[in-house]
């Protein structure tokens, strides 16, 4: 048994993912390997540091059980990986209680800016138009849309990122193998094939109530931002709200009418700070990758759009020549004609005057 096939071991033992950090680092600071573990029994320092259930399970070790698993994984088609594997996402590493396992179907993609959007099992019909709306634009963006495969607006996020070919990933409360509900079977079989079903618990795990608040910092933890369409107080959706806060990640709310029970959780959200999402812009301005690929598509539009004269002029700005005479010292142009090439600019809405002679890029 290696490092990591032992953080494996730990989990599918059964052990909270908090325990087995608090193991980890007590074997490192140790200098412990993996095979200690089979000789834990009179360890009485860390038997202090863990709960007694949890170090009855260390003492009970069993030979067969990754053997087992492993073969399992093989055949149901499920992948396995730890914080130490290079696969593991960054993103992750950088949150509270960062999982030491993931079991997963499907393929990671680290390269996508990635929205996570979750809401109400029982929703409005205003709370699935404003789900689809923002998961199909964000989706048309090149976004890949995270969420947790429940009922209702989890379900509508999935489903609008496939329509548009986007990516989706799925963060289950149960083990990857369990489609859960067994209604959302088709988003299932679909994003096992074009994105990714995660989750921290061993395989056949059912789903327990407990497990659906932990998977929460998952979903937050995986992405740049966090929508919460439609929530009543007190919802699982706002505590993913919370833990995206505490991550440092964007969260955003709907707002929504104030007699109504689903938006009691968004409208407060609101109220104690969340950024009100109206529209697809909202999103964009206060994420900043998502910013700066909007307004790399649009030089690139801008550009094409652009005669051979004003392209030069435009490239002179972009790199700080910003000035009629900066311009014109870079350029064959005369004044009366670089000032002509920025009138047109201007009246395209590609340019504007900035202060004291200056322009910029809109």
């Amino acid at each position: 048994m290696n490092y990591n096939e032992m953080l494996i071991y730990l989990n599918a033992k059964g052990i909270s993912n908090s325990e087995i950090l608090v193991i980890d680092e007590f074997f490192t600071d140790n200098d412990l390997t993996a095979d200690d573990l089979k000789d834990i029994t009179n360890n009485i320092e860390l038997k202090n540091l863990v709960q007694k259930g949890t170090f009855q399970k260390l003492k009970a070790y069993d030979e067969d059980l990754l053997e087992k698993l492993f073969e399992y994984n093989e055949k149901h088609g499920i992948k396995v990986i730890t914080f130490n594997d290079e696969i593991y996402p960054v993103s992750l590493k950088l949150i509270e209680n960062s999982p030491a396992v993931l079991y997963y179907m499907g393929s990671f993609d680290e390269e996508t800016i990635k929205i996570a959007i979750v809401g109400a099992r029982n929703h409005t019909e205003y709370g699935a138009y404003v789900t689809e709306k923002f998961a199909s634009e964000l989706s048309q963006l090149g976004v890949e849309i995270v969420s947790g495969m429940a009922y209702g607006i989890d379900g509508i996020a999935h489903m609008s990122a496939l329509k548009f070919g986007a990516r989706t990933t799925c963060v289950l409360g149960t083990g990857v193998d369990i489609c859960y509900p067994a209604k959302n079977r088709k988003i299932y079989d679909e994003v096992r094939e074009k994105g990714l079903i995660l989750s921290e618990f061993p395989p056949t795990s059912g789903p327990l109530p407990y497990r659906f608040p932990l998977r929460n910092r998952i979903i937050s933890g995986l992405s740049d931002g966090v929508i919460v369409v439609e929530a009543k107080d007190r919802s699982g959706s706002l505590i993913t709200a919370r833990v995206g806060a505490e991550q440092g990640k964007e969260v955003f709310a709907v707002p929504g009418n104030i007699n109504s029970i689903y938006s009691e959780g968004t409208n407060k959200l609101i109220r104690d700070g969340a950024i009100i999402a109206l529209e697809i812009d909202d999103i964009i301005d206060n994420v900043y990758k998502l910013k700066e690929l909007c307004i790399e598509r649009n030089n690139k539009h801008m550009k094409r759009e652009l005669g051979e004269d004003e392209l030069v002029v435009y490239d002179l700005i972009v790199a700080g020549k910003s000035d009629v005479d900066s311009i014109v010292a870079n350029t064959n142009f005369s004044v009366s004609q670089v000032n002509g090439i920025l009138t047109v600019l201007e009246i395209k809405g590609v340019i504007r005057e900035e202060s004291m002679g200056r322009f910029m890029i809109i």
